[in-house]
């Protein structure tokens, strides 16, 4: 968790519309969820929103110990556009040759000095040669941590053969805040503040508070620099443009058949009510018929500046009817999480989160398993995002540890335990190999030597690995899963009208700890297939994928899907 929603992406790892939207936990007294969600604010563990999967196999998306969607690359914001400034002042006295350079104010480190000057030592001291020198310490400053300069070669007698070159670091001596209702941007304004204190300003800081800013809820912030009062200073003018309310609609048919195989969800987004760092979400589910599946969840997270600490809290509800079954389940889920950006840059973000997640259920079918257990997990979890030209990747490495406290339990166990200890790590890279043509591949794997509560299990087939099998397919304490995707664009994203095609590989094994007494098998899978992504609307986007069952057949083997996704 730990970042905003941001209009969904046409071409995201996965189909655009993922499949696994919303359900959650079972029942749950209400009195050992209150005493949960009061523990865990006793104890300072943070939230990041839990959500309801519109699809029963992992019930909360969003978990830290969830795979995580790949990124193609895309354009970050850099410092603002402000060109460096270089100057040499015109003199009388120019003659003779360069013998040495004293550089002034400057906190440039010795060897990229060095590196600039050592070329223009024995050259003649004219205008163009000091222009090149004044040019040459510019660009060893670009390649320096300093984020705003200026390079001057002031009037001097070059006495011999010493040319004296003047550095001006700039620092931010006054913020301007503009869009609509600045007088409410605190969290903004924290942001500029802290950028503010540091002297000289370094790109690390520009960066991080820059990109913090446009991480706030629904905004958008330009930034630009204008010069200040003083040759020192600039000033940092913000122009930020906010989304109060954004709302999402999706719609596929990726769903289990026993809960409906066309399943709708729609999200809606309160973003900066009472505080500019405030993101209330509402989620609403259900199959097609609102019969065998419905679910609904509330979220609210809050961002605190200027140090882009997040909090986040949900409780979420759903009810399963299985196709052809008396059988009625319901759930209820609590989660809690915070998560701290250990760097935020252009190419390159850490992130650290931890969380309590709370989760009970009763009769409700989860994956193709019917769930009454009672979990209470502690997750931490460390992800790691970077970017470089034409490459991105991701990864994130997780530890979950089940609790015997707060009221869990599970029906059999001899099945499962409330206390288990598992890790999960994932990875996915995008790479783009031409404007049109892009590769995308990602790795998840779950280990564990405990036995796993439903919930807790490592689930494929649908949206995720395993495309040509419905989702929740198979599930087991351990497994490792895989996929690979080639992709061509079509059309002019510029003017909103950009649709790809692509095909797809993808495979996975799970297996289970030891269970005295009980024999449970490894399950095998792979499929293969393409489709094709259309943008038919500047907001609203169509998804039409085949795919084939290669291994682990579990009907003809042939799966059709169409997504459907909106957002205003």
């Amino acid at each position: 968790m730990g970042k905003r929603h941001k209009r969904f992406p046409m071409f995201a790892r996965r189909p655009v519309f993922a499949t696994n939207k919303t359900s959650e936990r079972s029942h749950l007294h209400m009195t050992s969820l209150r005493t949960m969600l009061l523990c865990a604010c006793l104890a300072a563990v943070s939230a990041g929103a839990a959500h309801a999967q519109i699809v029963v196999d992992k019930v909360q998306p969003g978990r830290l110990d969830e795979p995580k969607a790949g990124k193609e690359p895309t354009i970050v914001p850099e410092a603002p556009s402000t060109a460096p400034k270089t100057s040499v002042a015109s003199t009388q006295a120019m003659s003779g040759q360069i013998t040495g350079v004293r550089l002034e104010r400057s906190s440039l480190p010795h060897d990229l000095a060095e590196a600039a000057m050592r070329p223009f030592i024995g050259k003649p001291i004219t205008p163009g040669t000091l222009q090149q020198l004044a040019d040459a310490y510019s660009q060893a400053y670009a390649r320096s941590d300093i984020a705003l300069y200026s390079i001057l070669i002031p009037e001097q007698t070059f006495a011999d053969g010493q040319v004296r070159v003047t550095v001006i670091e700039n620092y931010i001596d006054e913020v301007i805040l503009g869009g609509a209702n600045p007088e409410t941007a605190s969290l903004t304004s924290s942001y500029a503040a802290a950028m503010a204190e540091q002297r000289p300003l370094t790109r690390q800081t520009l960066q991080r508070y820059l990109l913090l800013m446009n991480d706030v809820p629904g905004a958008t912030t330009t930034p630009n620099v204008i010069a200040g009062d003083r040759p020192d200073t600039v000033k940092l003018v913000l122009d930020t443009k906010r989304d109060p309310v954004e709302t999402v609609v999706t719609l596929d048919t990726r769903g289990a058949a026993q809960l409906g195989r066309t399943q709708v969800q729609g999200d809606v987004y309160f973003n900066g009510l009472g505080y500019e760092g405030n993101q209330t979400r509402l989620t609403a589910a259900a199959s097609a018929d609102f019969d065998r599946f419905v679910s609904a969840s509330l979220s609210h997270a809050t961002t605190f500046g200027p140090s882009g600490l997040m909090a986040s809290a949900s409780i979420g509800y759903f009810r399963t009817r299985p196709d052809n079954s008396p059988l009625e389940g319901q759930g209820y889920t609590a989660s809690l999480q915070g998560s701290y950006p250990l760097i935020r840059g252009a190419n390159t973000n850490v992130t650290l989160a931890g969380g309590l997640d709370g989760f009970n259920s009763d009769n409700a079918l989860v994956g193709q398993t019917l769930s009454s257990d009672r979990t209470r997990t502690l997750r931490g979890a460390l992800s790691v995002e970077n970017t470089r030209g034409q490459t991105a990747w991701g990864a994130s490495a997780s530890i979950s540890q089940g609790l015997s406290a707060l009221g869990a339990r599970v029906s059999n166990p001899a099945l499962a335990s409330s206390r288990f200890t598992k890790a999960n790590l994932q990875v996915a890279a995008t790479r783009v190999l031409d404007p049109n043509w892009r590769i995308q591949g990602a790795v998840s794997t779950q280990l564990t030597t405990d036995r796993l509560p439903t919930s807790e299990l490592m689930t494929i087939g649908g949206a995720r690995f395993g495309r040509a099998f419905e989702s929740g397919f198979a599930s087991a304490d351990s497994g490792l899963a895989g996929s690979i995707e080639i992709a061509r664009k079509f059309g002019n994203p510029k003017e909103g009208g950009a649709s790809e095609a692509y095909a797809f590989v993808d495979g996975g094994k799970l297996w289970f700890s030891d269970r005295p007494g009980y024999v449970l098998r490894d399950t095998e899978l792979s499929s293969a297939g393409g489709g094709v992504r259309l943008t038919v609307a500047k907001n609203t986007a169509i998804g039409l994928e085949a795919a084939k069952q290669l291994r682990g057949r579990q009907d003809d083997g042939w799966r059709m899907s169409v997504s459907l996704g909106s957002n205003f």
